[in-house]
């Protein structure tokens, strides 16, 4: 997902904000679509606790648009987010599960097992959602045991 510095996204939310306004304020309104987060502040996840404001467009933030809304899959009656379908962008954080059940880290076109990681459902864009899913499917495969 494209991060912007201030001043890019300073211009990326005013051109949002008049093509809305534009279009007689019909769908999203901009203004609860944008994340920002502090530089390397070690987490991937934007905070977002500003909804319905125009951000600040601070020097040194990080702002991108909120990300869409992901898919889920319900597993024994546990809501999940789905795996990945689609290639990410390249250079995007990518998780899989690996045989061991540790959790590995990649950049999207680094890695030569890539593609059959996504063709066989293993790919997740954050830590947290591929942890979901691994211990939903352990606790499958160990039939309902912890």
């Amino acid at each position: 997902m494209k991060t912007y510095t201030a001043q890019e996204f300073e211009i990326e939310f005013y051109k949002a904000m008049h093509e809305w306004v534009q279009g007689g304020k019909v769908g999203p309104d901009p203004r609860m679509m944008w994340e920002c987060r502090a530089p390397n502040c070690g987490k991937l996840e934007f905070d977002s606790k500003f909804p319905h404001q125009t951000p600040s467009f601070t020097d040194g933030i990080e702002y991108r648009w909120k990300p869409a809304k992901k898919r889920t899959v319900v597993i024994d009656g546990v809501e999940l987010v789905a795996p990945e379908v689609a290639e990410p962008m390249r250079n995007t954080i990518y998780f899989v599960e690996g045989r061991d059940g540790t959790l590995f880290s990649y950049l999207w076109g680094d890695w030569e097992g890539q593609d059959d990681a996504l063709a066989n459902g293993k790919v997740f864009l954050t830590c947290e959602d591929c942890q979901a899913m691994a211990d939903a499917q352990r606790k499958q495969r160990m039939g309902g045991a912890s």
